[in-house]
């Protein structure tokens, strides 16, 4: 007798697809809103929400609500009820009086609700909202020889000859701007490049440092900048080219390597080639040192907060949604996936790496900011996860500090970001 093993697996995919598709026909929107626009409450103003499901027929189920603070791994059921949806569009209210919120805690939390039928579940998206914005704040984790291990590695840097170098690349510069490739020596032996461009001007310039987001690429010429009247410099922090370079095939793994050695970790080497920058800066007579910048998006973010809380040259900081803040809380926030994959691989234990990142971590340098700081936060995003960037800007002990947040947006920017935070910079410097 002959067996026909394909039968079976037809008839799985066959159920497969037609519960898809009458999941498709039965639900058309399943989505949970705030009532506030900013995704802000307190123990004044408690959350409220709405749930609004479209239906295609009549569905009879259990709808349950599901919430965890940002840190937590698993969402606890906060309501559960037997309910009928009729066609069309359905709203439930979710109010304080029914729900408790009162009892949530200071941290950001998410919510999503899911509404499960006798043959079909549903699952609605994930809100994101926060608890007491303004009294979230972590602790710092300074590790207790930080300053000298900063203080050691800047010796270290200072004892190598830059030996700058700049290049003028003729068929890249335009009658406004002058494009040079700037090269130099710094730690590690490492030969580090850079774009510097120059607006078409007499007076002394404010200047800028563009820092990158990650990854081992090249890095674009900063035209725009140079256009709205900065000298910019955007650095390649891993020693390629920042143009024509035989760039790693792939995902680039810095982040998860040298975990249990501070020495070796890259981001080390890489505020010491930016402190480099700095020390270039300094020694051109058309840069008005008083106006130096350092901006970034993601880890340039981090890297801006970072060179900032380490070097007092800095007069004034643009981080877009960045990284490399609050470690602990970001790791357990699910960000940087890469250190959670060496850890549950078990290559390093999450303790010894967590000692190697304090060394890195804009929240142990937070009492040096005392120039202007525009940050900004995404409560969608778990790259640089908001509660982070929260916590460390509510830490400040500055005046002239600003916070953009976007409560619908993941790690992502408008095309313009930039520009607020160009603009921004023009009036510090009073441009």
């Amino acid at each position: 007798m002959r067996i026909n093993y394909l039968y079976p697996i037809l008839i799985i995919i066959i159920f497969y697809y037609s519960t898809i598709n009458s999941q498709t026909k039965s639900i058309t929107h399943y989505k949970i809103e705030s009532y506030l626009p900013t995704h802000n409450y307190s123990r004044n103003i408690l959350p409220s929400f709405k749930i609004s499901i479209e239906v295609k027929e009549n569905l009879k189920g259990k709808i349950s609500i599901k919430l965890k603070k940002i840190i937590e791994r698993n969402f606890k059921d906060i309501f559960m009820q037997n309910i009928k949806l009729t066609k069309g569009v359905n709203v439930i209210q979710i109010s304080e009086q029914e729900y408790k919120f009162s009892k949530l805690n200071t941290e950001f939390y998410e919510i999503y609700s899911e509404f499960i039928t006798s043959s079909s579940k549903y699952v609605s998206d994930t809100l994101t909202s926060v608890m007491n914005i303004d009294s979230l704040r972590y602790p710092s984790t300074s590790p207790l020889d930080f300053d000298f291990f900063w203080s050691n590695t800047f010796s270290k840097l200072d004892s190598i000859n830059p030996q700058y170098k700049l290049d003028t690349i003729y068929e890249k510069s335009t009658k406004d701007i002058y494009v040079y490739k700037l090269t130099f020596h710094s730690l590690d032996s490492v030969l580090v490049k850079a774009w510097y461009c120059l607006p078409n001007e007499n007076d002394k310039l404010p200047a800028l440092l563009i820092l990158p987001s990650y990854g081992n690429v090249h890095i674009n010429i900063p035209y725009n900048f140079c256009e709205q009247g900065f000298a910019t410099i955007a650095i390649q922090i891993h020693g390629k080219d920042v143009e024509n370079d035989d760039y790693p095939i792939g995902d680039d793994p810095s982040a998860g390597l040298y975990l249990n050695n501070p020495e070796k970790y890259y981001l080390r080497s890489a505020i010491a080639h930016i402190k480099r920058t700095i020390d270039f800066l300094y020694s051109r007579p058309e840069i008005d040192t008083n106006r130096i910048a350092a901006i970034g998006t993601s880890q340039g973010g981090g890297l801006a907060l970072l060179i900032t809380g380490l070097d007092k040259r800095i007069k004034a900081t643009s981080a877009t949604i960045p990284t490399l803040i609050s470690y602990p809380q970001a790791l357990e926030s699910g960000a940087y996936w890469r250190i959670r994959r060496e850890i549950k691989n078990g290559n390093i234990d999450e303790r010894t790496a967590l000692k190697t990142l304090s060394y890195f971590d804009a929240n142990n340098l937070y009492k040096n900011f005392t120039n202007p700081i525009l940050l900004s936060a995404n409560y969608k995003d778990r790259i640089s996860p908001p509660n982070t960037i929260i916590s460390f800007y509510n830490k400040l002990e500055i005046l002239n500090k600003h916070l953009f947040t976007q409560p619908e947006l993941g790690h992502q920017y408008p095309e313009h970001h930039l520009d607020i935070a160009i603009n921004w910079l023009k009036m510090i410097f009073k441009m």
